[in-house]
């Protein structure tokens, strides 16, 4: 045997120094030798490698098995001539000593033997041995031969290779379930499986434990009903995660949802019917249902009625048959046909079992507990008795909100709301006066008595205030007026006094006047020579009804001011009297360029403002400011001249629209609007609002509206706006270009006077 393998070895020698350098290197197919254990003894083994097989083995898809540790039959010896070897496959542990130490690496890591996916390198140190054959076998051709170690922890070179992740295809699982909930969102609870399923594998149910898929999965609507459930963002996560692939993030089926668990109320409702009352008394059943969490609604309800019991047969009409006569279930409402029974205080009358069927919930049955109780008494206050003098007009003889107390035994009780005007009214004359009992308000001179009760068809509540009031003779008041006129100018002839020229009457009703006009007098000789002021004595008028006026009249005397106007003082309106109350107002607003007049001579202090006029005086208060807002009206056109003003004070949150793409430009102003407007405009340049007067001795204030109502306080404290009469302040009348010249002139010199201009440096000389 050992002649043999050195002729070998002499041949390779020989033909090794036959042929070129590297022919063998650049022969990657060099076969690879089948080597005997004979031969292995004398074999010279340069180095050591694996076998292509082994390699390309290790190499592959995950299947949830280790990777194969090289076996002795995996080792490819290479000779110092660079013959390589094999051992044969029989190759037993008798024949040959065996020991490979790998080691395994994933990046830098050590790790046991491969088997989840990912990169891996092999390094090996392998040792072989022939060990002594047995001496007392005589069959045994060795026997005898010693001990040969042909390597010694040699080292094999690295080996590189992949298991794959294994691609798996997710799939719905079948009889997917959700109580209805209001939303369209499935979320699986704990204890259920994953809605995922996976192709049949046996690797990955070996894995189970060590894999979950996680995904958002939301049905097509939130209906009870069978429908489409899709999945999305479908991820496996767990320990062996890194194992698998998926082939799709999404998944898609049928699902269901189902009715959900009968809601649960805390208490029965209680329903209270009164006492010596027939009524049909009539419930929102959406009402009386337990209610349920914020998303979720019963769909469509259909009620019946499963039990009554009744404890007073004498609340129901027909005692044989009330499931069928006196009440009633439908799916929007309760009704219960009361008599008028005679009870006093609080009885449970009667028990109602109703069994409802909804879209979304298990049938439930909802037990209501039917009360009757006595009305509530309870006691109003808040309000104050006004003796307002007679102006022609209907007094309510009230001021002030209604305001409910609780009564001994209500603690706890819900309080009505109702506004003065929804309480019943009655009215009656006192001691000489002959008027009533009625609902409407007196308006002759007198004494009365006014009455304001819960209105006979509230059922649980019962109170009453009684006041006393008189309606006094109106006092008229005449008032000289003041009049200016300029040095030279003629002085104004008094012989014939015409009103709102040279006097004012206040105190009469609408469509009332004098009797007798006043007749009007200088105490002393007027004249223009010179600045000056003269008295003007009034007096001799008389009173157009003595029923409803004191004939006492009140007399203002005026003055005449003679005076050098200055040219800001010149008045350039035909329609403005140099007498009139307003003159010094539309005269200032003029000048500050607040107010334009309606032509170039005349200004209308009569007439009506609009919307869109009043917006335009505070966009020229403000210095006309560039507007970069849209316009969101139908009704305000761009060839207008309040376009640019209604864009910027709508934008800023002053003056706002009606709410249905409309501004109403030309629409004329109320008091009240006037009062939310400069309100608002304050607001908006910082001006303290937070002043508030008391509109309690108004007895119209209760008509306006709540922001109305906190923007007439403040402009009152302001003084801006007044009452038109004692108790008067009509917040629903139109508002006058007077009215607002004079209202202007009082917000800039008294509440927020512009800004001071600064001053001019003189030029350098």
């Amino acid at each position: 045997m050992k002649k043999r393998l050195l002729s070998i070895i002499t041949a390779l020698a020989l033909c090794l120094s036959l042929c070129p350098i590297g022919a063998f290197a650049a022969d990657d197919t060099t076969p690879t030798e089948e080597l005997s254990i004979d031969d292995l003894r004398d074999l010279k083994v340069a180095s050591v490698k694996f076998t292509d097989a082994y390699k390309e083995g290790l190499s592959k898809t995950y299947d949830g098995k280790e990777a194969a540790a090289p076996v002795v039959t995996d080792l490819v010896l290479v000779a110092e001539n660079g013959t390589e070897y094999k051992l044969p496959a029989d190759t037993t542990d008798d024949e040959l000593e065996y020991s490979c130490v790998p080691a395994w690496k994933k990046g830098t890591e050590t790790v046991s033997r491969p088997k989840d996916a990912g990169s891996y390198r092999l390094d090996a140190k392998v040792s072989l041995t022939i060990p002594k054959q047995d001496p007392t076998d005589p069959d045994d051709p060795d026997t005898g031969k010693d001990r040969v170690e042909v390597i010694k922890d040699m080292s094999a070179p690295q080996c590189s290779f992949t298991i794959a992740p294994l691609a798996i295809t997710p799939v719905l699982r079948e009889g997917i379930t959700k109580p209805y909930d209001g939303t369209s969102k499935y979320e699986p609870s704990v204890e259920e499986d994953s809605p995922i399923d996976y192709e049949e594998t046996k690797i990955i149910q070996d894995d189970f434990d060590r894999v979950s898929f996680e995904g958002t999965f939301r049905f097509a609507s939130s209906k009870v009903e069978s429908q489409n459930l899709l999945g999305m963002n479908i991820k496996i996560t767990g320990e062996a995660a890194g194992n698998y692939k998926l082939e799709s993030s999404t998944v898609s089926g049928e699902a269901k949802i189902i009715q959900a668990s009968a809601p649960v109320s805390s208490a029965s409702p209680t329903l209270t019917v009164r006492n010596r009352r027939a009524h049909i008394y009539k419930y929102a059943l959406e009402e009386l249902l337990p209610a349920l969490p914020a998303g979720q609604e019963y769909g469509t309800i259909t009620p019946s009625i499963q039990n009554i019991e009744v404890l007073y047969s004498d609340f129901f009409h027909n005692n044989d048959h009330p499931a069928e006569k006196e009440v009633k279930v439908t799916a929007n409402e309760l009704t219960l046909d009361i008599s008028e029974a005679n009870h006093d205080g609080r009885n449970r009358v009667a028990e109602i079992i109703l069994l409802i069927e909804s879209d979304n919930f298990n049938e439930f049955s909802l037990t209501l507990q039917v009360y009757s109780d006595d009305k509530t008494g309870i006691t109003i206050t808040g309000l104050e008795p006004v003796s307002p003098p007679y102006d022609g007009t209907p007094q309510l003889g009230y001021a002030g909100l209604p305001q409910y107390s609780q009564t001994e035994g209500t603690a706890g009780m819900e309080m009505p709301e109702y506004d003065a005007s929804e309480l019943d009214h009655s009215y009656v004359g006192n001691g000489d006066t002959d008027y009533g009992p009625t609902t409407e308000p007196p308006t002759e001179p007198g004494k009365y008595t006014v009455t304001l009760s819960i209105p006979e068809a509230d059922g649980d509540f019962t109170g009453s205030w009684t006041s006393q009031f008189t309606i006094t003779k109106a006092i008229v008041t005449v008032t000289a007026m003041e009049r200016k006129i300029k040095v030279d100018d003629p002085v104004p002839d008094l012989s014939r006094p015409v009103l709102d020229v040279d006097y004012t009457v206040t105190g009469l009703a609408e469509g009332d006047e004098l009797k007798f006009p006043p007749t009007m007098k200088y105490a002393t000789v007027a004249d223009s020579i010179s600045d000056g002021e003269f008295e003007i004595l009034i007096d001799g008028a008389m009173v157009p009804d003595m029923d409803h006026y004191n004939p006492a009249i009140k007399y203002v005397s005026g003055k005449l001011i003679v005076t050098s106007l200055s040219d800001k003082d010149e008045n350039p309106f035909s329609d403005v009297s140099e007498y009139a109350w307003y003159v010094t107002a539309v005269k200032y607003v003029y000048n500050e360029g607040l107010m334009k007049g309606t032509t170039n001579t005349l200004f209308s202090p009569t007439s009506n403002i609009t919307r869109g006029m009043m917006v335009t005086i505070l966009y020229r208060m403000e210095g006309e400011p560039k507007v970069w807002s849209t316009n969101p009206f139908t009704d305000v056109d761009e060839d207008e001249y309040y376009y640019d003003a209604i864009r910027w004070a709508n934008s800023e949150h002053i003056v706002q629209g009606y709410g249905n793409g409309r501004f109403g430009p030309n629409d004329a102003l109320t008091r009240e609007q006037l009062a939310i407007i400069f309100y608002n405009y304050s607001r908006y340049n910082a001006v303290n609002v937070n002043k508030a007067a008391s509109l309690d001795r108004f007895v119209d204030a209760k008509y306006t509206s709540p922001a109305g109502y906190r923007a007439l306080q403040w402009a009152c404290a302001e003084k801006l706006i007044q009452g038109t009469g004692s108790t008067t302040l009509s917040p629903n009348a139109k508002a006058l270009r007077a009215q607002v010249a004079v209202i202007l002139m009082r917000y800039r010199t008294n509440v927020a006077p512009p800004p001071a201009k600064p001053e001019e440096t003189p030029p350098e000389v």
